[in-house]
């Protein structure tokens, strides 16, 4: 026996009327529920300052060891006017940069600390010259 519906909702063969396709759980709840970007979370106080050679420095033709502080991340890393990233050796609470064979002229530095979440957060640039 059917049960007392509307002779609307039957198709005429005793069968109720498809009332569209079928979905899934999925794209139900996907369309029910709010749009949000992937956004990563930054590590809160994560820094890293170029300390030496201060901005406008005229250092020596040679050697020069750059020193940078950095907390919060796991690496540092040195690019010298735009270049490939260096990597830097941790040693007495600091990241160093032993810059060797410096020719003269003026120099862009900019160091970036790796966050734990694989992210960078990249230092003001400081400009030397030799």
């Amino acid at each position: 026996m059917m049960p007392e519906l509307e002779r609307s909702e039957y198709a005429g063969n005793g069968k109720p009327k498809k009332r569209g396709r079928a979905r899934s759980v999925s794209t139900v709840l996907a369309e029910a529920m709010p749009k949000f970007r992937k956004t990563r979370a930054k590590t809160p106080g994560a820094t890293v300052t170029i300390d030496f050679p201060l901005n406008g420095e005229q250092i020596q033709p040679g050697h020069y060891a750059v020193r940078i502080g950095a907390d919060g991340g796991t690496a540092v890393d040195l690019s010298i006017d735009g270049q490939d990233w260096q990597p830097c050796r941790p040693s007495a609470g600091y990241f160093w940069y032993d810059w060797t064979d410096i020719p003269a002229g003026k120099y862009r530095l900019a160091a970036r600390v790796r966050l734990p979440d694989g992210d960078f957060k990249t230092s003001k640039i400081v400009r030397c010259a030799v």
